[in-house]
């Protein structure tokens, strides 16, 4: 994984699938599909323009909506600029591909498929398994909901799958995704006419998702091997693995979460992270609270550069039944002082995300009047301006 984070970008780009700017979006979804892929380039104006499932969602008239009436600016990137540049790209813009231009005459494209194929290889894997990288208490879906509800929370929330659960259970019916929304948006008719190879018959968008969903979605469990859960999505063509336990769903697993899962190799300047009093079984619980004490430090080192360390203490005060009381105490040290938050709560990680709000508000609170002063002159800061 080291390795690959500093490889430049021109060793993973990919010869990009290119559409006109007037092509219909029937015609483009039509190629996507027939060339198995998820995002087309678009030249316009001087400009390269992306059209991914996402633009295709929104769609409603796709025989008469154009490619330059869709498409998006994505960023760019240099050929010699590392994967980890790339990876990052396309999480904080939740994108799938980045062009790459070489020049005025050439432009490739890196994918989340392309970074994913390089890791496949990589030898190592079998120190991760899906729970390193799955994605926990994910939307789901019911299988009374309509197509169009699905439709809807992929265009609000900017996410390509859906499980689909049992109405009484949290139990696994299958997956619904952004790829089989938008191939049905083509009637058999159109698509005869189009060359197109997608479903075999097209299901009304008020419709249950039962009668589009994949009803055999890749299934694997928390401790399956990384490299089980990237081998099957590969063998399968699926672009997304649901996680459960005894049927029952635990978390989901995309293309873009273990390319995401990279950022992971890149060297951080954050200062370490202790979280002590968190039973060992719980070991999800703190990978996530310390993800979310993590991106806070991210946020306020802006303002106080010289943070030492956070330190995160949890202690069980009472117990109903199963469920837990938690006390926690959370610390973030710097050279001259200690900023300190404490609360109360039965649910970890949102009592996590409250002590992380609160100390948020009040470091950069702290940072403004500090700010003012120096501004006003008479007394001095003890840390230098942002």
């Amino acid at each position: 994984m080291e390795a690959l984070v500093s490889l430049p970008v021109d060793e993973l780009a990919v010869t990009p699938t290119f559409v006109e700017p007037e092509a219909s979006v029937s015609k483009i979804i039509g190629i996507l599909q027939s060339r198995n892929a998820s995002e087309a380039l678009v030249e316009y104006e001087g400009k390269v323009g992306l059209i991914a499932f996402h633009e295709l969602l929104a769609v409603t008239h796709p025989d008469t909506t154009k490619a330059s009436t869709i498409m998006i600016y994505p960023p760019k990137i240099r050929p010699e600029s590392s994967v980890i540049d790339a990876v990052e790209m396309m999480v904080r813009h939740r994108l799938k591909a980045i062009p790459v231009i070489h020049g005025r005459d050439k432009v490739d494209v890196i994918t989340v498929r392309s970074v994913l194929d390089r890791i496949a290889v990589l030898p190592g894997l079998e120190r991760f398994s899906a729970s390193d990288v799955m994605k926990t208490e994910p939307i789901t879906l019911m299988d009374t909901d309509p197509i169009s509800k699905a439709r809807r929370l992929m265009i609000e929330q900017r996410i390509e799958h859906l499980p689909v659960v049992s109405y009484e259970k949290r139990v696994l019916r299958g997956m619904v995704t952004a790829q089989l929304i938008v191939f049905n948006l083509i009637r058999p008719k159109e698509a005869v006419q189009r060359g197109y190879a997608g479903a075999s018959q097209f299901v009304p968008m008020d419709s249950e998702v039962t009668g589009l969903m994949d009803d055999q979605p890749l299934r694997v469990e928390p401790q399956t091997h990384l490299r089980s859960v990237i081998d099957g999505m590969r063998r399968t063509l699926k672009s997304a693995a649901a996680v459960e336990i005894f049927s029952e769903l635990q978390g989901i697993i995309t293309e873009k979460d273990i390319v995401r899962f990279l950022l992971q190799f890149k060297q951080q300047s954050t200062p370490p992270i202790y979280i002590v009093g968190i039973p060992m079984e719980d070991y999800l619980e703190a990978e996530m609270i310390k993800s979310k004490i993590t991106r806070t430090i991210e946020t306020v080192m802006k303002a106080y550069p010289y943070l030492e360390e956070a330190f995160l203490r949890v202690k069980p005060i009472r117990s109903v039944g199963k469920k837990k009381l938690f006390s926690t105490e959370l610390r973030l040290s710097t050279p001259r002082e200690n900023f300190v938050v404490k609360g109360e709560g039965w649910d970890l990680p949102s009592v996590a995300d409250r002590l992380c709000e609160r100390l948020k508000r009040r470091l950069l609170v702290k940072r403004r009047r500090q700010t003012e002063r120096l501004r006003r002159g008479p007394e001095s800061s003890p840390y230098p301006p942002p």
